[in-house]
Protein backbone atom coordinates (compact mmCIF):
# COMPACT_ATOMS: atom_id res chain seq x y z
CA UNK A 1 0.00 0.00 0.00
CA UNK A 2 1.32 3.44 -0.94
CA UNK A 3 2.03 6.03 1.71
CA UNK A 4 -0.86 8.24 0.57
CA UNK A 5 -3.26 5.30 0.90
CA UNK A 6 -1.86 4.39 4.35
CA UNK A 7 -2.42 7.97 5.50
CA UNK A 8 -5.98 7.94 4.15
CA UNK A 9 -6.64 4.77 6.16
CA UNK A 10 -5.06 6.37 9.21
CA UNK A 11 -7.28 9.46 8.82
CA UNK A 12 -10.40 7.36 8.33
CA UNK A 13 -9.64 5.18 11.36
CA UNK A 14 -9.06 8.22 13.56
CA UNK A 15 -12.22 9.83 12.21
CA UNK A 16 -14.20 6.72 13.19
CA UNK A 17 -12.57 6.63 16.60
CA UNK A 18 -13.24 10.35 17.20
CA UNK A 19 -16.86 9.90 16.11
CA UNK A 20 -17.28 7.19 18.73
CA UNK A 21 -15.57 9.29 21.39
CA UNK A 22 -17.95 12.14 20.62
CA UNK A 23 -20.68 9.92 22.06
CA UNK A 24 -19.11 10.03 25.54
CA UNK A 25 -21.99 11.31 27.68
CA UNK A 26 -19.84 13.44 29.99
CA UNK A 27 -19.36 17.08 28.94
CA UNK A 28 -15.72 18.12 28.39
CA UNK A 29 -14.40 14.54 28.59
CA UNK A 30 -15.42 14.04 24.97
CA UNK A 31 -13.51 17.16 23.90
CA UNK A 32 -10.38 16.08 25.72
CA UNK A 33 -10.55 12.57 24.24
CA UNK A 34 -11.10 13.79 20.67
CA UNK A 35 -8.28 16.32 20.93
CA UNK A 36 -5.98 13.53 22.10
CA UNK A 37 -6.99 11.46 19.05
CA UNK A 38 -6.24 14.39 16.75
CA UNK A 39 -2.85 15.03 18.35
CA UNK A 40 -1.94 11.37 18.05
CA UNK A 41 -3.16 11.30 14.43
CA UNK A 42 -0.89 14.21 13.51
CA UNK A 43 2.03 12.37 15.11
CA UNK A 44 1.23 9.27 13.07
CA UNK A 45 0.96 11.32 9.86
CA UNK A 46 4.30 12.98 10.69
CA UNK A 47 5.81 9.51 11.12
CA UNK A 48 4.50 8.44 7.70
CA UNK A 49 6.10 11.47 6.02
CA UNK A 50 9.29 11.41 8.13
CA UNK A 51 8.45 14.83 9.57
CA UNK A 52 9.84 15.90 12.95
CA UNK A 53 6.92 15.97 15.37
CA UNK A 54 6.34 18.57 18.07
CA UNK A 55 3.29 18.02 20.28
CA UNK A 56 2.98 21.65 21.34
CA UNK A 57 2.92 22.75 17.69
CA UNK A 58 0.34 20.08 16.90
CA UNK A 59 -1.92 21.32 19.73
CA UNK A 60 -1.54 24.92 18.56
CA UNK A 61 -2.39 24.01 14.96
CA UNK A 62 -5.42 21.95 15.96
CA UNK A 63 -6.76 24.80 18.08
CA UNK A 64 -6.17 27.32 15.31
CA UNK A 65 -7.70 25.13 12.58
CA UNK A 66 -10.73 24.03 14.51
CA UNK A 67 -11.29 27.62 15.56
CA UNK A 68 -12.96 28.86 18.68
CA UNK A 69 -14.76 25.49 19.08
CA UNK A 70 -17.95 27.19 20.26
CA UNK A 71 -20.11 24.83 18.22
CA UNK A 72 -18.13 21.89 19.54
CA UNK A 73 -18.35 23.13 23.11
CA UNK A 74 -22.07 23.74 22.68
CA UNK A 75 -22.66 20.16 21.59
CA UNK A 76 -20.62 18.95 24.52
CA UNK A 77 -22.45 21.15 27.02
CA UNK A 78 -25.89 20.12 25.70
CA UNK A 79 -25.06 16.70 27.12
CA UNK A 80 -25.50 18.09 30.63
CA UNK A 81 -29.29 18.35 30.09
CA UNK A 82 -30.78 15.16 31.59
CA UNK A 83 -31.81 12.39 29.17
CA UNK A 84 -32.62 14.35 25.99
CA UNK A 85 -29.38 16.35 26.21
CA UNK A 86 -27.24 13.24 26.17
CA UNK A 87 -28.97 11.97 23.05
CA UNK A 88 -28.99 15.25 21.11
CA UNK A 89 -25.56 16.41 22.26
CA UNK A 90 -24.03 12.99 21.73
CA UNK A 91 -25.20 12.68 18.14
CA UNK A 92 -24.13 16.19 17.13
CA UNK A 93 -20.84 15.94 19.04
CA UNK A 94 -20.10 12.56 17.45
CA UNK A 95 -20.46 13.93 13.92
CA UNK A 96 -18.55 17.12 14.71
CA UNK A 97 -15.75 15.15 16.41
CA UNK A 98 -15.35 12.87 13.42
CA UNK A 99 -15.61 15.71 10.91
CA UNK A 100 -12.98 17.89 12.57
CA UNK A 101 -10.63 14.91 12.91
CA UNK A 102 -11.08 14.07 9.24
CA UNK A 103 -10.49 17.68 8.18
CA UNK A 104 -7.38 18.10 10.35
CA UNK A 105 -5.94 14.88 8.96
CA UNK A 106 -6.60 15.87 5.35
CA UNK A 107 -4.99 19.29 5.88
CA UNK A 108 -1.78 17.82 7.27
CA UNK A 109 -1.66 15.08 4.62
CA UNK A 110 -1.89 17.66 1.83
CA UNK A 111 0.59 20.01 3.51
CA UNK A 112 3.16 17.23 3.89
CA UNK A 113 2.58 15.91 0.36
CA UNK A 114 3.32 19.41 -0.93
CA UNK A 115 6.69 19.31 0.82
CA UNK A 116 5.74 21.16 3.99
CA UNK A 117 6.55 20.29 7.57
CA UNK A 118 5.45 21.56 10.99
CA UNK A 119 7.94 24.42 10.97
CA UNK A 120 6.39 26.03 7.89
CA UNK A 121 2.72 25.24 8.50
CA UNK A 122 0.61 28.40 8.10
CA UNK A 123 -2.88 27.98 9.53
CA UNK A 124 -4.37 30.90 7.59
CA UNK A 125 -3.37 29.44 4.24
CA UNK A 126 -5.11 26.13 5.09
CA UNK A 127 -8.40 27.47 6.55
CA UNK A 128 -10.36 27.25 3.29
CA UNK A 129 -9.16 23.72 2.59
CA UNK A 130 -9.97 22.81 6.21
CA UNK A 131 -13.54 24.12 5.79
CA UNK A 132 -13.96 22.11 2.57
CA UNK A 133 -12.65 18.98 4.26
CA UNK A 134 -14.87 19.65 7.29
CA UNK A 135 -17.94 19.46 5.05
CA UNK A 136 -16.65 16.25 3.48
CA UNK A 137 -15.82 14.94 6.95
CA UNK A 138 -19.35 15.64 8.21
CA UNK A 139 -20.75 13.40 5.49
CA UNK A 140 -18.28 10.64 6.35
CA UNK A 141 -18.87 10.96 10.10
CA UNK A 142 -22.65 10.94 9.62
CA UNK A 143 -22.32 7.62 7.80
CA UNK A 144 -20.34 6.21 10.71
CA UNK A 145 -22.76 7.61 13.29
CA UNK A 146 -25.81 6.31 11.42
CA UNK A 147 -24.30 2.88 10.91
CA UNK A 148 -23.21 2.26 14.46
CA UNK A 149 -24.37 -1.12 15.74
CA UNK A 150 -23.38 -3.84 18.18
CA UNK A 151 -20.23 -4.64 16.19
CA UNK A 152 -19.11 -1.02 16.43
CA UNK A 153 -19.78 -0.89 20.16
CA UNK A 154 -17.83 -4.10 20.68
CA UNK A 155 -14.88 -2.82 18.68
CA UNK A 156 -14.88 0.52 20.50
CA UNK A 157 -15.03 -1.27 23.86
CA UNK A 158 -11.96 -3.27 22.82
CA UNK A 159 -10.19 -0.05 21.83
CA UNK A 160 -11.08 1.52 25.19
CA UNK A 161 -9.61 -1.51 26.98
CA UNK A 162 -6.46 -1.23 24.87
CA UNK A 163 -6.21 2.46 25.78
CA UNK A 164 -6.39 1.53 29.45
CA UNK A 165 -3.60 -1.01 28.96
CA UNK A 166 -1.51 1.66 27.26
CA UNK A 167 -2.15 4.15 30.07
CA UNK A 168 -1.04 1.54 32.62
CA UNK A 169 2.14 0.91 30.63
CA UNK A 170 1.24 -2.70 29.85
CA UNK A 171 1.42 -2.07 26.09
CA UNK A 172 3.36 0.54 24.16
CA UNK A 173 1.84 3.34 22.10
CA UNK A 174 3.00 1.55 18.94
CA UNK A 175 1.28 -1.68 20.03
CA UNK A 176 -1.86 0.28 20.84
CA UNK A 177 -1.86 2.02 17.44
CA UNK A 178 -1.29 -1.21 15.55
CA UNK A 179 -4.10 -3.07 17.31
CA UNK A 180 -6.47 -0.05 17.15
CA UNK A 181 -5.91 0.25 13.40
CA UNK A 182 -6.49 -3.49 13.00
CA UNK A 183 -9.79 -3.28 14.90
CA UNK A 184 -10.95 -0.19 12.99
CA UNK A 185 -10.31 -1.89 9.66
CA UNK A 186 -13.07 -4.32 10.65
CA UNK A 187 -15.68 -1.56 10.59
Amino acid sequence: MKRSERVDVLIRNNMIYATALGLIPVPWVDLIAVTAVQINMIKSICDEYDINYDESQAKTFITALVGSTFAKLGASLIKSIPIVGTFIGGASMAVLSGATTYAVGKVFKKHFEEGGDLSNFNVDSWKKFYEDMLQEGKKEAEKVEQNKNEDYREIFQKIEKLAQLKEKGIITNEEFQKKKDELLRNL
